[in-house]
């Protein structure tokens, strides 16, 4: 089913860039042997998808030969997380990722501005 999402967007919407791109981004799981589940980033992306959706599921049973391919959407929550706006505050968050940051800027002496 993988292989055949991944080839799914540049032969249904070659044309449509926009879409080729947001579609080969979209990770799908299966549920079950017929149902599968499509992760999307916002409920424009599953406004858009739902007005294609009886073309996926066309292209997605005939190329598996399993006429009872079901697909749902599911939007995943998206963690925006503190914005960093100075160079101290980009260096804070880096440092909370990466603790050698600290010992490095120790090391060579480095100012902040």
């Amino acid at each position: 089913m993988t292989e055949v999402w991944n080839r799914m967007p540049y032969r249904l919407f070659a044309a449509d860039k926009r879409m080729t791109a947001m579609l080969t981004n979209m990770v799908i799981e299966p549920i079950s042997d017929t149902l599968y589940t499509v992760f999307l980033q916002n409920i424009i992306q599953e406004k858009e998808l739902t007005a294609v959706k009886p073309q996926i599921l066309q292209y997605l049973r005939t190329a598996l030969h399993n006429s009872t391919i079901q697909l749902q959407f599911q939007i995943t929550a998206q963690d925006h997380g503190q914005v960093a706006y100075t160079e101290e505050e980009r260096f804070k968050l880096l440092s909370k990722e990466n603790p050698h940051l600290l010992e490095m800027k120790e090391i060579f002496k480095l100012i902040l501005d």
